[in-house]
Parts: structure tokens; C-alpha cells; sequence
């Protein structure tokens, strides 16, 4: 059976972008804060309407917070965190994974609102000024484990969790293959709380790039390079302000069939293209649309270190023949960026439960059930 029949590769394929990079051993602070701010230290990192942080400022934060979450939580503690700006919401964020507990981003636990722990069992939540003051601990001697869950997510089916090893391998897939770099700009009007706004913040960070953090505030357009927003948010009117002002594309967050005319559309109101990406939280990201590479109807083509195959929709199996001698199957995925709590086939296919189709030159199309 073919590569191509398995949705391994496209027959075109963006040039400059690997197919399959090595996931390095390091964790979510190694990878995208420690690393990054030893080769761009004063370069702005976050950047919200108030201010700015550096990458160097931003590896000070998370060390601090950190620190006080191991002196005053056990590890694995569930965590999650109340009433946060935007940047302090990504710097708690990673500080909760780095110190070795299980981040919780919750949707509820947002700028505007918070999550007790009557409507949240078994979750810690807490404001800054209950930490700091308290009392601090240094990282344990020994290696991290980098596949234990740090953070956790709801499901369609329940509750998935990120290790170490997943979070850096949605970073580094992203990165690789929207080519970001540290002269791109990335604005973010989703949160990372859920699959979307997640990888594009790490994936952003571990390359140097400068990230907007727009989330409550999407009207507050700047000029960037690309733009990443759920399809639900670019129908909003507030999106008219960044008519004009994306210079590469808006990558567009979907978890199933969307409507080739509203993306036509979206693209015209926009002055920009619409470059949809497929994932959900017990997958991660999967298919994507390439700026180089992309049609109306097609979603896309898998991303770096992505394995699609073709499975039974009655009982998701997968099927002995290929996707190049089929009209349709359940779109099957295996990647390093899978949480565990998927659910997986007896060979460890992610199951989707979509419906999908692939032309001869490998780009994948999203089918509505009957």
C-alpha cells in the first residue's frame, strides 16, 4: 500500500517544510521559554494592548511562579487559575507545567469569570497574590518525566491529558509546518484553553516569534503575519477590523465539515486567505491548509509528524485498501500530539467519527454524514 493511499504524504508538498521532525527531549519550558529566551532574551515575546514581555522577562515569570507552586502544592495536583490577563494567564500556564502539576484550562477560567471548586471538583484554583507571598521550592534534582499528563482537556468522550512530549510535538509541528520563525507575528484571539490557541502559542514561542494575545478584545486588530481564530469567531462582526491587516493568512481552527462558500466569503472580508486547520482536543492538530498549498473545499493536508488512515465508519477498524480506492472513510490519526484518553483502535488509530476523502493530489475533503 502506498504512502499516498494512507494519507502519509501529499503528491505536493510546501517546499522547505519536513514531512517528520525529531520531537526533542525537553519539556514545555525547555522547548518554548528557556531555549528561545537564550537566543532572543529581549525580544518581545507576548504582547498585549497594555504591554509587553520579553522572552527573557517571560522565562523570570515562569521560573517565579513556578517556584511557588512546588512550595506550596503536591505534585500532580490538579490546577487551574481565576480572574488572569491574558499574559498572566500564559505565564501561569506554563508555570504550572513546569512545576510538575497538571494544568486545567478550564474555558469558564478565563479573563472574565472563575471557576470554584464547588462547580469544578478536585481542581485547585487560585489568583497570583495567593502564591507569591508564600512559600517557594526548587525544581527536584531528578530528570522530568516528559510523558506523565500536565495538562488536561475535555473530550467528546471525556477528560484527555498532554504530556511534556505531546505539548512539545504540537509545538514543534505547528511551527515546522506554518514555517514560523522570529520574524513572524502571530495574533491569537483564542485562548489557550483548548486544542487551537494552545498550539499556536507554544508553536509561536518555541520559534521566537512575537504573539498577540487578543483573546475578549478580537476588534483590536495590529498587522501581522497570520491571524488564528475558531471559524465561530471570524463570523463575527468584530472581525472587521482586521480587514487588510494579515499578510500570510488567517489559519481558521475547524473540527468538522465547513462550507467552501463561507470560506470564499470569509477570505473576501478579510482581504486575506483562509487557511483552515482540522483538530480537536483528544486529537491535537491534523489536517491544515498550507499558504502555499490550499483549495476552497479541501481542508487540507496532514501536518509534520501527522499519519492518517482510512477506517470503517460503523465500527472504525481500518480498512485493507487505501484512501486513493475510496470514496469516503472515517479519517484515522496517529501522531506524537494525540492525548492520552483518545479514542484509539485496537492498532492505536485515533478515532475521529469524520467522514473524509483525499483527491490524487493528496488533499484531504470533509464529508457530511448522512
Amino acid at each position: 500500500m502506498s504512502k499516498l493511499s494512507l494519507g502519509m504524504l501529499s503528491a505536493f508538498w510546501p517546499e522547505g517544510v519536513f514531512r517528520y521532525a525529531n520531537i526533542p527531549l525537553q519539556t514545555v519550558t525547555d522547548a518554548c521559554v528557556r531555549r528561545p529566551a537564550s537566543m532572543w532574551r529581549e525580544k518581545e515575546a507576548l504582547v498585549t494592548p497594555e504591554a509587553s514581555i520579553t522572552y527573557g522577562q517571560l522565562l523570570l515569570s515562569v521560573d517565579e511562579g513556578a517556584s511557588a507552586l512546588r512550595g506550596q502544592l503536591a505534585p500532580g495536583a490538579k490546577v487551574s487559575w481565576r480572574l488572569l490577563s491574558p499574559r498572566d494567564e500564559v505565564v501561569w500556564l506554563l508555570a504550572i507545567i513546569e512545576a510538575g502539576l497538571i494544568a486545567c484550562p478550564h474555558p469558564e477560567a478565563s479573563v472574565d469569570a472563575a471557576v470554584s471548586a464547588e462547580r469544578w471538583p478536585g481542581v485547585t484554583t487560585f489568583t497570583p497574590q495567593e502564591l507569591l507571598g508564600g512559600p517557594k521550592a526548587e525544581p527536584p534534582s531528578q530528570r522530568p518525566d516528559l510523558r506523565s499528563p500536565r495538562l488536561v482537556m475535555g473530550g467528546p468522550s471525556g477528560e484527555v491529558s498532554y504530556s511534556h512530549r505531546a505539548l512539545v510535538a504540537m509545538a514543534l509541528s505547528w511551527a515546522a509546518f506554518f514555517q514560523l520563525g522570529e520574524d513572524v507575528e502571530v495574533a491569537l484571539v483564542e485562548p489557550p484553553t483548548h486544542w487551537l490557541g494552545l498550539a499556536a502559542l507554544l508553536a509561536s514561542l518555541m520559534r521566537g516569534s512575537r504573539t498577540y494575545l487578543l483573546w475578549g478584545r478580537p476588534s483590536l486588530a495590529t498587522p501581522v503575519d497570520y491571524l488564528v481564530a475558531s471559524w465561530e469567531i471570524l463570523d463575527g462582526e468584530e472581525m472587521d477590523s482586521w480587514r487588510g491587516m494579515v499578510r500570510i493568512g488567517v489559519l481558521a481552527g475547524l473540527e468538522g465539515p465547513f462550507s467552501p462558500w463561507r470560506r470564499r466569503w470569509l477570505s473576501w472580508r478579510l482581504r486575506a486567505p483562509i487557511l483552515t486547520i482540522l483538530g480537536r482536543n483528544d486529537l491535537g492538530p491534523v489536517l491544515a491548509s498550507h499558504p502555499e498549498w490550499h483549495l476552497p473545499d479541501a481542508v487540507g493536508i496532514p501536518l509534520c509528524n501527522v499519519d492518517t488512515r482510512p477506517l470503517d465508519p460503523a465500527h472504525g477498524q481500518p480498512l485493507a485498501v487505501g484512501w486513493d480506492v475510496i470514496e469516503a472513510a472515517e479519517l484515522g490519526v496517529k501522531s506524537p500530539m494525540v492525548p492520552q484518553g483518545a479514542q484509539l483502535t485496537e492498532e492505536s488509530w485515533a478515532r475521529s467519527h469524520l467522514l473524509a476523502s483525499i483527491d490524487p493530489s493528496g488533499l484531504f475533503y470533509l464529508l457530511k454524514r448522512a
